[in-house]
């Protein structure tokens, strides 16, 4: 149990998780609203090298082979589990934009919404969910842009644009 003074080590600034599952984030009059995956492995689009310059990509690519936390500042390394940066993240959630066909309904209808992450593995968008080192927990949202080559990073900390190095 949290003392009165310390924060509640499952809140993450930014987001608000419903109790059916439904991720709601952003600013009043934008809010967007995410569904959680069955499965807590990022979607294979978004599995790659990103680096801010692509300058970078020799020197990343490298480090990503031998050791993925030693990283060149400027680029990340995304898997299916995890997010290699100027630190290691373990992705614990994964969630998608709601899909058209959701109703009102069923949002409101009190039952878990969770999306079989099978049906998804081709999504534009995303949000993690993802353990810090400090044993706090954060998010980050992906977007996909230019036929996959860049992807848009963004939280409660800003915005970043990273552009795919490719594997060879």
């Amino acid at each position: 149990m949290a003392s009165a003074g310390s924060p509640d080590p499952d809140k993450i600034i930014g987001i608000r998780i419903e109790s059916n599952g439904a991720l709601i984030t952003g600013p009043i009059g934008k809010r967007k609203v995410y569904i959680r995956l069955d499965s807590a492995v990022v979607p294979p689009r978004f599995r790659a090298l990103w680096v801010a310059d692509q300058t970078l990509c020799a020197s990343a690519r490298e480090a990503g082979r031998s050791n993925p936390e030693k990283l060149p500042d400027g680029s990340i390394l995304l898997t299916e589990g995890q997010l290699f940066g100027r630190q290691t993240y373990d992705i614990q959630e994964v969630f998608v934009p709601i899909p058209s066909t959701f109703t009102l309904d069923m949002l409101n209808s009190g039952k878990q919404l969770v999306l079989p992450a099978l049906d998804y593995r081709s999504t534009p968008e995303a949000l993690v969910i993802f353990s810090r080192q400090d044993n706090g927990r954060d998010y980050m949202g992906l977007s996909l842009a230019d036929q996959g080559q860049k992807l848009k990073l963004w939280g409660q900390h800003g915005a970043e644009t990273g552009t795919r190095c490719d594997p060879h």
